[in-house]
């Protein structure tokens, strides 16, 4: 279904639209906040337009181009539509002949075609097993479920999942149990103190569930869809921070997540290393293992502009990120069906290409202390 705005440019519409605008708040008297503003200019504009050129639904039929149709294919289809005619035309059981070895020839390029197209794709892709398994669903027409129930009651459902999240959250900082780290206050200085409790923050042990689990909200994550302004913006934030860190050395040595030629099979490869160069020393290993529970969604805010401070980001920049972490909401959107507003007092929105970044500063100091107390380190 495309839906379309038709409109026929005359001298007297003009003069109609023309009219419309300078009777309008938006001419006549609009508003100082720059907000108000934004939503004044949408909604006159949108009134002028659904009154002079409404909103026209039309059904359009769109055959997605296939990878095996092949100039040969598309020659046979007009011999075949040829003797379709032909036959049509003159009703003799020759032409009928004529027409039926056509369109079997049509039928055999497609079905040889089809046939090696995916020979090869599936030799070209065998190491892919993405490729494949999209190909397969798209071959068996498997359809994409959003594993709700049937019975649904929707709205409901996008309240309560919203609420859920901001609960989730709550309930992990009420859990954190500062004052526990009075025992091990001696052990470091006071600044290393303080780095150490504002690290602990996000770090709650979490159980991630496997695959296939039913629909309830525990199983479930947030990622943001942000718009394309959104993705433009931030990603020039991304290149003058990551730039910033990187030429001044500002990165943990340890650290391998979200940075560029590092990797997740890097950090393995480092942790193996150590097991075995102690193995072979005869010393005994003992692994500590870290896990975050949703830790983008537990970024302090306050504490990770004071990290940012801390890499010598200052003036409009740290304007920039303040204004950028703070009045975020999100909604939860299902089957047609939008949640109202949930305000978010801390986390770093997941789906965008600063939050990683972030996350990372935010985390940095942890590793330092770590590297400190801690023969061997990576993350």
């Amino acid at each position: 279904m495309d839906r379309s705005r038709e409109y026929q440019g005359s001298l007297a519409s003009s003069h109609l639209i023309n009219a419309d605008l300078a009777e309008s708040d938006l001419c006549s008297n609009p508003p100082d906040d720059l907000d108000e503003l934004v939503a004044c200019y949408d909604s006159t504009l949108r009134a002028v337009m659904d009154k002079h050129a409404p909103v026209q639904s039309r059904t359009i039929v769109v055959r997605p181009p296939v990878p095996w149709y092949a100039d040969n294919i598309r020659q046979a289809k007009k011999e075949r539509q040829k003797a379709e005619r032909k036959w049509r035309s003159s009703k003799l059981e020759f032409d009928l002949a004529v027409f039926k070895r056509k369109r079997n020839a049509v039928n055999n390029l497609l079905n040889k075609a089809r046939q090696e197209f995916y020979t090869n794709f599936i030799e070209e892709n065998s190491l892919n097993q993405r490729r494949l398994f999209r190909a397969s669903k798209r071959l068996l027409n498997v359809s994409r479920d959003d594993g709700l129930p049937p019975n649904l009651h929707t709205s409901t459902f996008v309240n309560d999942l919203g609420q859920y999240f901001v609960t989730k959250i709550e309930t992990i900082q009420r859990k954190l149990d500062i004052e526990s780290f009075d025992s091990v206050t001696s052990l470091f200085d006071s600044q290393m103190t303080l780095r150490l409790c504002l690290c602990h923050c996000s770090l709650i042990l979490k159980t991630c569930p496997p695959p296939g689990l039913d629909a309830v909200n525990k199983n479930l994550r947030p990622v943001r869809n942000l718009a394309f302004v959104s993705k433009f913006t931030e990603k020039a934030a991304f290149d003058g921070t990551y730039s910033h860190m990187s030429a001044n050395g500002l990165y943990p040595i340890a650290q391998s997540a979200y940075r560029a030629n590092h990797s997740t099979e890097m950090a393995l490869l480092k942790v193996k290393n150590d097991i075995l160069l102690n193995m072979n020393k005869q010393h005994v290993t003992l692994l500590v293992l870290l896990d975050l529970s949703a830790a983008f969604d537990t970024v302090d805010h306050v504490i990770l502009l004071r990290a940012l401070g801390s890499l010598g980001i200052a003036g409009t920049v740290i304007e920039w990120y303040r204004s950028y972490l703070s009045g975020r909401g999100h909604h939860i959107s299902a089957r047609g069906c939008t949640s109202e507003r949930f305000r978010l007092d801390c986390g770093v929105p997941q789906g965008s290409c600063l939050g990683p970044l972030l996350f990372s500063i935010y985390t940095s100091s942890l590793l330092r202390i770590a590297q400190d107390l801690l023969p061997t380190v990576h993350g």
